[in-house]
This record gives structure tokens, C-alpha cells and sequence, in this order.
């Protein structure tokens, strides 16, 4: 995705870094207690303030992967921890993993075939906006 004629071009930059963050939330997801996670509300004799997901030792058991009982909004932190669950964190950054190849194949082709394309490192950019606050974050970037 490099332009030969910088041999440091910006987009190198994003990509790493969007690739070391995508690494590491893939690697917590994985390590995680895999779901799907659900909260107590899911069943009457669960909890209501807890998340609850898969059992590593026996699927069909369930375990606690986040008990909320003395968060603030309760209710609204645990739905938001189930909406994160490890299989959608996976599938988000699979989804992602896919866009960045997707973006440099087309951006290889258009430069092969001499066509005018848009700028490159925009998509970038806003895949990378999340993470803004991140220390590692490219600081050539705006």
C-alpha cells in the first residue's frame, strides 16, 4: 500500500498500528471465557447484574464473567459487556481485518491500472479513530 516513491509512507504507520491494536484484542478475546454472554435476566434464577457466559470445562454449564451487583447502571453496563462478548469482538475485527485488505488491493490495483483513487489513508484513518487516545497512536497522523 506503499507509494514507491516515499519510503515511509503515512499509511505504513496506520496499518501497523491498526494491526497491533486488532492483535491485541483478539488475543484478550480469545482469552476470555467465550459466550455467548448473556445476563441474568436470561433466566429466573440468575441474577440480574451479572454476565454470565460458557463454562471452559463443560459447555453445556455456565459460569459468572462479570458480576455488576455494586456498579452504577447496572442493567445498562452489563447489556453493554454482552454486547462485547468474544465471538463479536472476533467477528468485528475479522470484518476489519478484511476492509484493510480490501482497501490495499483496490489501492494496488488503481496505481497498477493508473487510476485516480480517493485518499487512501481516509478509511484509514477512520478505522484508526477509536484509538486515537492510545499512546502508540502515529503521531503523523491528524
Amino acid at each position: 500500500m506503499s507509494d514507491p516513491r516515499d519510503p515511509r509512507d503515512p499509511r505504513d504507520s496506520l496499518v501497523e498500528f491498526l494491526c497491533a491494536r486488532w492483535d491485541e484484542r483478539e488475543r484478550v478475546a480469545k482469552a476470555a471465557i467465550q459466550g455467548p454472554w448473556r445476563t441474568g435476566e436470561a433466566a429466573e434464577h440468575l441474577i440480574d447484574e451479572v454476565v454470565y457466559g460458557t463454562s471452559p470445562i463443560r459447555s453445556t454449564a455456565i459460569v459468572q464473567v462479570a458480576n455488576l451487583e455494586m456498579a452504577w447502571n447496572k442493567r445498562e453496563n452489563a447489556a453493554h459487556i454482552v454486547l462485547n462478548d468474544p465471538a463479536y469482538v472476533l467477528a468485528d475485527i475479522a470484518a476489519k481485518r478484511r476492509m484493510l485488505d480490501w482497501i490495499e488491493r483496490t489501492s494496488a490495483w488503481a496505481a497498477d491500472n493508473n487510476l485516480w483513487t480517493c485518499d487512501e489513508a481516509e478509511p484509514l484513518r477512520l478505522l484508526a479513530k477509536p484509538y486515537q487516545e492510545h499512546p502508540d497512536y502515529p503521531k503523523d497522523q491528524p
